[in-house]
């Protein structure tokens, strides 16, 4: 009887296992049937957990116990230790049976809703794609970036809209920037006369400490995302003086 109670238990703990590794195969595979499946078999479990002190006395001695229970027999110390263990077990194994019984019937009547949900959320995570727009350590003219300047570090990002046929003044940048143009045409050319053409998704890793200006020589405006790597009380930009 001590081996059936064993092999009790370990039905208990294969059937969580069972639980786990379905979930598992389930969201790799996508086969919600298997997870959901794998309810039934937790709520066996804990229906053979609750029926422990049936299956432990059998069904016959089971009914006379109790109704020795309720005649008021009191059985010898030694008897009385052991039925205590054994009851002891008994209330354990019927509040793990009540829980299995629980979670069981959950996963078998909803684990496919569940599962579906769970696996939407992983397929989002993994579909997420990260693409590098720019990493250098030039600027587009070929020019080495300068090194960060001391202080206390500023950043600044701002959205840019150049209208069509719009020039910039001419300027430059005593702080490293960079950035993204989201949409039209844009044309960078610096005082030497170098010269950058953009169009929608290109990036650019701007000239540091070097005259230059835009212009939107398309048909729609230009509108650009640009961060800037500054510190604090010194100016991104600095405009030409006539």
């Amino acid at each position: 009887m001590r081996r059936l109670m064993i092999n009790i238990y370990v039905v208990t703990v294969c059937s969580i296992l069972y639980v786990i590794a379905s979930f598992a195969v389930s969201v790799h595979f996508e086969n919600i049937e298997l997870f959901q499946a794998s309810g039934a078999i937790l709520t066996l479990a804990g229906v053979l957990l609750a029926a422990r002190k049936i299956i432990r006395l059998g069904f016959k001695k089971f009914m006379q116990d109790e109704e020795t229970i309720d005649g008021g027999h009191f059985p010898s110390t030694a008897e009385e230790e052991e039925q205590t263990k054994e009851f002891k077990m008994d209330m354990k194994a019927y509040k793990w049976s009540i829980l299995l019984i629980l979670i069981g019937t959950i996963i078998w009547a909803y684990g496919g809703v569940g599962l579906r949900l769970f696996s939407e959320r992983v397929d989002n995570i993994n579909n997420v794609a990260v693409e590098t727009l720019a990493k250098s350590s030039t600027s587009w003219d070929g020019q080495t970036l300068p090194g960060y300047p001391k202080g206390k570090p500023e950043i600044t990002i701002l959205r840019i809209k150049i209208p069509s046929g719009a020039i910039l003044p001419m300027h430059y940048h005593p702080v490293i920037n960079a950035g993204v143009l989201l949409s039209g045409e844009l044309t960078v050319v610096t005082k030497d006369k170098k010269t950058l053409h953009l169009k929608a998704g290109d990036s650019i890793v701007e000239v540091v400490n070097k005259w230059h200006y835009g212009k939107n020589e398309g048909t729609n405006t230009a509108e650009i995302i640009v961060f800037y790597a500054g510190i604090i009380g010194k100016p991104i930009t600095v405009k030409y003086a006539h």
